[in-house]
């Protein structure tokens, strides 16, 4: 178990982390015209800003962050951190091994296994970066009974949750008032995803109604199902001609 430091030494808690993985998790601000100059090192670089804004340059782009943004930086990339004139920037910082990543085997059925990391290296090349989203940063403030789709497990909503996964679970929480078409074959990816279509019903208040649409193997809408709660029962609206089931989660 190792704590981590801010800069002005304050505790910003614990992690359960070794210190082979896990090489720095700070809460950092700095103040406007400041500036690290290129450099790279062979760990993998995490920022999430949390306020004000900050330039990145990597390899032969330039990012413009701001407040909410996540940013990723692959080991060895050449890359460099600085401030405009204007703001100053706070914001959490982690580097961790790589091989965390190339110790997670996602298929082991040829030559080579394919490694989370291949996969990370395949999608983002230098860095990866998840921009801020008002939508989600609100969604995740609902009241309201969340519910894991994984185990059916509940949590009330309203504020950030704590939890502990390993590699064999994932923090997948359905919003109230969601209606979640689940398909009926895990076999393929390319089938009719109207044939047997399951629709989870969650947290639907009575007299409210929720429309979702299913599609095609080529992105279009093969057809809408609009579920209404009365007097606890879900009623379907649907131009579907194929079957369906329908299961409320209370």
């Amino acid at each position: 178990m190792k704590t981590y430091k801010k800069n002005n030494t304050d505790s910003i808690g614990s992690l359960s982390l070794s210190d082979s993985i896990l090489s720095g998790a700070t809460i950092t601000s700095q103040p406007a015209g400041y500036t690290f100059p290129h450099h790279l090192h062979s760990t993998i670089e995490i920022y999430r800003i949390i306020s004000g804004e900050c330039l990145m340059d990597v390899q032969s782009e330039t990012l413009h962050c701001t407040k909410g943004d996540f940013i990723m930086i692959l080991p060895n990339i050449v890359h460099s951190f600085y401030l405009n004139k204007k703001s100053d920037c706070t914001f959490k910082h982690v580097h961790f091994d790589p091989n965390m990543f190339s110790n997670i085997i996602l298929e082991n059925e040829g030559v080579y296994p394919i490694t989370l990391m291949h996969a990370v290296l395949f999608s983002s090349h230098f860095y990866y970066r998840f921009s801020a989203d008002d939508v989600i940063d609100s969604t995740l403030d609902n009241d309201g009974t969340w519910t894991s789709l994984l185990d059916g497990g509940k949590v009330e909503g309203g504020h950030w949750q704590t939890e502990i996964h390993d590699f064999m679970s994932l923090p997948l929480m359905v919003r109230p008032g969601t209606v979640l078409p689940l398909g009926a074959h895990d076999d393929r990816p390319d089938y009719d995803y109207l044939d047997g279509v399951e629709l989870h019903v969650y947290q639907l208040a009575d007299g409210e109604s929720e429309t979702v649409e299913i599609p095609d193997t080529k992105g279009n809408v093969a057809a809408t199902f609009t579920v209404t709660m009365k007097d606890g029962q879900a009623q379907v609206e649907t131009d579907s001609t194929k079957p369906y089931t329908v299961v409320v989660h209370q």
